[in-house]
This record gives C-alpha cells, sequence and structure tokens, in this order.
C-alpha cells in the first residue's frame, strides 16, 4: 500500500484542542481531514470577493523543523449577484461548507501554533478590508464623487452641518462620516436625497446680488 511521501508529516486536533501527532494511515482516517470532512475552522471572513480563513489541516510538508499545521487561507468568494443567488446564499449555512483546497487558493500561509495565526488572519483581514475600501472608492461614480466633495465643502463652513445632514436623510452621524472619510457609499437613494438637500441649502447659502 501506498504510504504517500516520506517527509510529510501528520496530525489530528483532538475534540480537547490538543494536537496530536500521527502516521498518515490515522490521519486519513480522521473525519476532518479534508477528504473526509471539512478541516476546522477557527476564524472566517468573507471580504467583498475574497474568504480568509483559519484552519487546522493536520498535514506538514516541510521535513525538518517545528511541524506547521495552522493554515491561513485566502480563497475567492463570489458575490450573489441575482435573486436567486441572494436566496440560495441566505438558505446555506457558511460554516457548514467544506474548507478545502479545491476551492482555488489565492494564498497560503502554515503556522506552528493556533495564536500565531489567528494574529495573522486578524492582520490580513484589516489589509484586506482597506483594499476593498480603496477599490470602492475608485468604482464610485463621477456624480457621487462630485457629491461628497460638495457635502465635505458645505460641512466645513458651518460646524454642526454633519449632523443636520444625517437627520435631514435619515441616516445615522457615523454614516455621513463614513461617506465623507469614504469607507463607504452612499445608497442611489440617499444620493439623490443629499442632492436635494444641497442644491436647496447652496441656494440658501448664495449672497443676493
Amino acid at each position: 500500500m501506498w504510504k504517500g511521501p516520506p517527509d510529510v508529516r501528520y496530525a489530528i486536533l483532538k475534540p480537547n484542542g490538543i494536537v496530536q501527532q500521527c502516521g498518515r494511515q490515522r490521519w486519513l482516517s480522521w473525519p476532518h481531514n479534508g477528504y473526509l470532512g471539512r478541516h476546522p475552522v477557527f476564524k472566517r471572513d468573507p471580504i467583498c470577493d475574497e474568504l480568509i480563513e483559519t484552519v487546522f489541516d493536520g498535514e506538514c510538508l516541510q521535513p525538518d523543523g517545528p511541524p506547521r499545521f495552522w493554515v491561513v487561507r485566502i480563497t475567492p468568494y463570489p458575490s450573489p449577484t441575482s435573486h436567486n443567488q441572494i436566496l440560495s446564499a441566505i438558505r446555506q449555512d457558511l460554516d457548514a461548507l467544506p474548507s478545502s483546497p479545491a476551492a482555488g487558493i489565492r494564498r497560503e500561509t502554515r503556522f506552528e501554533t493556533k495564536e500565531d495565526a489567528l494574529r495573522f488572519h486578524q492582520t490580513m483581514a484589516k489589509a484586506l478590508r482597506l483594499q476593498a475600501r480603496e477599490r470602492a472608492k475608485k468604482k464610485l461614480p463621477r456624480k457621487d464623487q462630485e457629491l461628497i466633495t460638495q457635502l465635505r465643502t458645505w460641512c466645513g463652513r458651518k460646524w454642526g452641518r454633519q449632523s443636520q445632514v444625517s437627520q435631514k436623510l435619515g441616516v445615522s452621524p457615523q454614516a455621513v462620516c463614513d461617506w465623507l472619510a469614504g469607507r463607504k457609499n452612499m445608497t442611489g437613494h440617499q444620493a439623490l436625497l443629499l442632492e436635494d438637500l444641497l442644491s436647496k441649502a447652496l441656494k440658501r447659502d448664495r449672497p443676493e446680488s
């Protein structure tokens, strides 16, 4: 019987969280080896079109040094684009989906301990969210960019105007701050309301000739 590459090291994760090194046959019989079932997932963050996971896969291809069984993996995560896809996504239990390399890995980094993996996961998730915000800024329609520029100028002329905007548009003050900082985008309806509000406000502020 083929025993696999001689330098590969294997381990299973016991129910109490202890890592137990083992042979290949024991690992293959472990229900969470990625073939019989999904790897144990300890943290999962879908961010736009990418999914970042911290998993224990129990397979280390490095023959020397401390074994690295903990993996932080980034894979594609397509967003629902149609009504049927949205309904399907709602019905699915994300935690029940298998975590497997077959999903198409964009990046994978291995660690000796769960703590190191989770720290790296947090760093990568923060970087991915920052990239997503930058992409959102570039995709912002020109009309919305002009509105945000007008809003920033108008609010900067007098204290308290951000609160006026949030009240008139029925959003939180934090939402207005997020628009101005480029962290979030307005909806189409909010953009129309803001355009009307600014048009009236600028007319009131215009000095009479």
